[in-house]
């Protein structure tokens, strides 16, 4: 990403369709659970998010700032939970952060719409079901244009992110039969097959997944612009941020066992945790399939946009130094220095990818690109003195 400014949101075409669809929800019963979420989505796909209309997008942040409530209590009316979240999404032109372009809030109200799951459930059911549509989405791209080697690779590699399921969401309820997953993607054998068998992975997570996940999935893919390639960046981003948040907590459930005399249960936790980071290749190979060009198109319509704003990495890197566990000793230490050792090797790989793409430009904000992943990449988790974690 660039620290070029965001573009303006300008007005490519007169048709006001997707407007008038919402005003005319507004200025009706405005039941959220039939907002025309599709009417907006469809649009944002051919123009880019930042290139909707002035009027739909004047339409959409007069709803954000004002949205209408009902009798019986709206506010926890899952599907006005819902609206809420995704409004700032929609209409952030201009004036988003990182959050906004991840669709970050609006798959966090899962958590509240699977009371009766594990967070840990909600994580991992969302990740698995980001991946099948990321698969779709790439199978569906086949569809469109002859598959060329870089487009075969692409798919090679998302689908055998899903198929490796267990490794990164082992709690997920909507995860392929073993059977199906079992099995290479490697790059040998006919792109035919490996179709065939991404079809066969997407249809089973469909049939396994939630109404209330699948719609949060769907709503939280709103791009910038018309890149087929954001589609893949953009699940990669909310693929990671499900990673760090159970990252995360492992790491609060770990310092909250210390301060109890669990020893073994935090260490339980923190070896918990590095088996997860340990899958993070899985989705690098998806990463190293962005082209140069599509990506410079993407940073320069996302400034100011950096998954190092991520809430969950941030607080990773802190909760490392909570003084309970950074003044363990023993088996806690020991799993934390394994933590470490994945965690730096995540953000190595990271440097070296960002290095290969865009190369040496400025990073956003004035930070100095790729030399700036490489220096955080040098930082280890574990400090030498316990530090004070922010709150």
């Amino acid at each position: 990403m660039t620290s070029t400014a965001a573009p303006a949101p300008t007005d490519p075409t007169p048709d006001t369709g997707p407007e008038d669809t919402v005003r005319a929800w507004a200025a009706g019963p405005a039941d959220p659970a039939r907002f025309p979420f599709g009417a907006v989505h469809d649009l944002a796909r051919v123009t880019g998010r930042n290139h909707l209309p002035l009027g739909l997008l004047a339409a959409l942040r007069t709803l954000r700032t004002g949205l209408p409530v009902g009798a019986g209590g709206a506010e926890a009316d899952p599907d006005h939970l819902f609206l809420r979240a995704w409004l700032p999404m929609a209409s952030d032109v201009g004036e988003g952060d990182y959050d906004s372009y991840v669709g970050a809030e609006v798959l966090a109200v899962l958590h509240g719409q699977h009371r009766d799951w594990s967070a840990g459930e909600v994580l991992d059911t969302t990740t698995v079901a980001l991946l099948a549509d990321l698969v779709a989405g790439e199978c569906a791209r086949l569809d469109d244009a002859a598959p060329d080697r870089d487009r075969s690779r692409r798919l090679r590699a998302v689908t055998a992110a899903l198929a490796g399921w267990q490794q990164l969401a082992p709690w997920a309820r909507n995860a392929p039969p073993g059977w199906l997953a079992a099995g290479g993607t490697g790059d040998a054998g006919e792109i035919g097959a490996v179709v065939h068998r991404a079809g066969g992975l997407t249809a089973a997570v469909a049939r396994r997944t939630d109404p209330a996940t699948a719609a949060a999935v769907r709503c939280s893919f709103l791009p910038t612009t018309t890149v087929h390639d954001e589609l893949m960046f953009i699940r990669t981003i909310q693929l990671f941020e499900c990673l760090y948040q159970q990252v995360e907590r492992a790491l609060d459930h770990a310092v909250d066992a210390v301060a109890a005399g669990r020893p073994a249960e935090a260490a339980a936790e923190l070896s918990r945790a590095a088996s997860r980071m340990q899958a993070s290749p899985l989705l690098y190979r998806i990463v190293t399939t962005m082209p140069k060009d599509s990506f410079a198109v993407i940073r320069d319509a996302t400034s100011g946009r950096s998954a190092l704003q991520s809430r969950a990495f941030r607080r990773v890197e802190q909760l490392c130094g909570h003084p309970l566990l950074a003044g363990t000793e023993g088996g806690v230490r020991d799993r934390l220095v394994d933590l470490d050792e994945v965690w730096t090797a995540m953000k190595r790989t990271h440097w070296g990818i960002a290095l290969k793409i865009i190369g040496r430009v400025q990073g956003t904000g004035g930070t100095a690109g790729a030399d700036f992943l490489r220096e955080r990449a040098e930082r280890s988790l574990v400090p030498t003195a316990a530090v004070e974690v922010a709150a």
